[in-house]
């Protein structure tokens, strides 16, 4: 037995050895990134001693089972293979965040071989490069674009999911949104295996092109990170001159930003209907609309008041037009337990104050959402989404370096990812969609008649029936009250008389009250409501035409019947413009 023990502990070193080398190596690791990132740094996402140096073990342990078996990504999956000098790559990471900011040289390998290209991180905060698996911006020579691309990115998945941002991009071009390139890759550097990452192009020129745009301005309002300014306050629609061109108009000044200048003066204007007919002259509401759409369908609203901002200028039509980026679609979804909230009418900046009050960008919001439940595209994408989620569990199982380190945390939330999706969808489509909205109507007089419109989905068409034969030449007028004064249109041009049926082409809405939130960042603003909203509609001509047999109103291509009903005075309509498109 003695002999046992002294042979055991001769060689008791080949245990000990690599075992101390591996904890000497570990705890290296793990004081140096908690220098870095927690007593230098300010953090800006949790960074503890436990989790970090957990999470380090678990990186280990995964990178050496990974030298067991196959790294191999699942079938399908692109690979980027990208290389570069110790030395260069020891640039980037020599004082971080700011050293990773410079490019170093590097090569991207392709089928006909290598190409050189310039490599560098990218990214504000820490998820992008303060852990093993960092997010970089690969730039090409000008005659060697990647799959058309100048300049893309690389992106370490932000979110428990790994999959919930490339799917936003991919509902935002399945809502004919501008929307840079997304699909999921595999990453190699150095032969080694970098794992799962987001390909996410860089918005330049053949972005618009590829979108069939002309060559515009493309603006960028980001005031947070490296891009934050001391001494004001950070509202990139306060301060148009720190917005950065990204795509410069060949046809005008490369410093003219008076139509962005424009822009910022209306958001910030008190609201009135001089002030939203210039709102709706400025903006592509079709696009706003499709974009507001596609913001309730996600549930996060990350273009804020201080960053992800990007808007298009189109030199041809002289509006503006949103471009999606960085949306976190769903992001930490997952610890929302149980039924999700879900914010109907999102005011989470000036701008977003200002459309809410806005005819023609409710009746866009309406009629995309429409579009999209009712033309399959709901159905589709979730479809997709499915086929994902199954793609991405493969590719996390071969990642040596998936954060968290738990495939088996990552696969439930994956797992639950598309039942949340759905269930934001379901609650959208019943309060856009499904939800009949009620019209109300007292005639005051032979020729006046009030109209009280209830509920958010607003009416394309009014169609009213009499027992007497219509004047020969009616004028038809709809009037609604603001601040005490009366407001007035005629719309003769919007009705047609036959015998005994009027019918007008009138697209109303119901005014909201919404809260503006704008300082709670990308969370759901759930203080909303649909208010009663009145008008009147006088035909002149209709007096000693006989009784009104009944009224019918058209809301999502349904005719409805309206119901007859005492209506007090009219209630003043407070927060709505461009109460009818021009």
């Amino acid at each position: 037995m003695m002999a046992i023990l002294r042979n055991l502990w001769k060689w008791s070193w080949l245990l000990t050895l690599p075992m101390s080398l591996i904890f000497a190596y570990w705890l290296v690791a793990l004081i140096s990134a908690y220098s870095t990132f927690q007593l230098r740094f300010e953090p800006s996402a949790p960074f503890g001693l436990h989790m970090e140096g957990r999470n380090l073990a678990s990186y280990l342990l995964r990178d050496a089972s990974f030298l067991l078996g196959s790294g191999k990504p699942p079938a399908g999956m692109p690979v980027i293979e990208l290389t570069l000098a110790s030395s260069e790559h020891a640039k980037l990471d020599a004082r971080l965040p700011h050293s990773g900011n410079t490019y170093v040289p590097g090569q991207l390998w392709r089928e006909g071989g290598a190409t050189a290209v310039e490599l560098r991180y990218r990214g504000d905060f820490m998820p992008h490069w303060a852990f093993p698996k960092k997010s970089w911006r690969v730039k090409t020579l000008k005659d060697e674009a990647f799959a058309g691309m100048r300049r893309f990115n690389l992106i370490a998945p932000k979110f428990r999911s790994q999959l919930s941002t490339h799917m936003g991009y991919r509902l935002a071009s399945t809502m004919g949104l501008l929307a840079p390139r997304s699909e999921q890759a595999f990453l190699r550097i150095n032969g080694e295996n970098r794992g799962l990452h987001l390909l996410v192009e860089q918005p330049d020129a053949s972005t618009l092109l590829r979108h069939g745009r002309p060559i515009g301005d493309l603006y960028s309002g980001d005031l947070v990170g490296s891009d934050a300014y001391g001494g004001i306050s950070n509202k990139v629609f306060d301060h148009p001159g720190t917005w950065e061109k990204l795509i410069n108009d060949p046809e005008i000044d490369p410093d003219d930003r008076s139509s962005l200048e424009n822009l910022c003066r209306i958001v910030n204007s008190y609201p009135s209907e001089a002030v939203h007919a210039e709102l709706s002259g400025i903006l592509d509401m079709s696009a706003f609309g499709r974009f507001a759409a596609f913001e309730l369908l996600i549930q996060i609203f990350h273009t804020g008041s201080h960053h992800n901002w990007r808007l298009y200028l189109n030199p041809e039509s002289e509006r503006f037009e949103p471009m999606v980026w960085d949306s976190n679609a769903w992001g930490g979804f997952e610890f929302l337990r149980g039924n999700p909230p879900v914010s109907l009418d999102p005011n989470i900046t000036r701008l977003h104050n200002m459309l809410l009050s806005n005819g023609d960008f409710l009746r866009a919001r309406e009629a995309a959402l429409l579009s999209f439940f009712g033309a399959g595209q709901a159905e589709a994408f979730m479809t997709e989404l499915h086929q994902a989620v199954t793609q991405t569990r493969s590719a996390v199982a071969v990642d040596p370096i998936v954060r968290p380190p738990d495939p088996r945390i990552i696969n439930l939330i994956l797992d639950a990812l598309p039942g949340h999706v759905q269930t934001i969808f379901d609650k959208i489509e019943a309060a856009y969609i499904t939800a009949e909205s009620q019209l109300s109507y007292s005639r005051r007089s032979d020729d006046r008649f009030h109209l009280r419109l209830e509920g958010r989905a607003g009416m394309q068409a009014l169609q009213m029936r009499f027992s007497g034969t219509m004047p020969s030449t009616p004028r038809v007028f709809l009037s609604y009250r603001r601040h005490g004064q009366e407001h007035v249109r005629e719309i003769s041009d919007r009705a047609v008389f036959s015998e005994g049926l009027v019918s007008i082409d009138l697209p109303l809405c119901s005014q909201l009250l919404s809260r503006p939130g704008f300082e709670q960042g990308f969370l759901p603003n759930l203080s909303q409501r649909v208010l009663a909203t009145d008008y009147e509609l006088t035909i002149r001509g209709l007096t000693g035409i006989n009784d009104l047999l009944g009224m019918k109103f058209e809301q999502n291509s349904i005719m409805r019947p309206a119901s007859p009903a005492s209506l007090p005075e009219l209630l003043p309509l407070n927060r709505l413009y461009q109460i009818l498109p021009n």
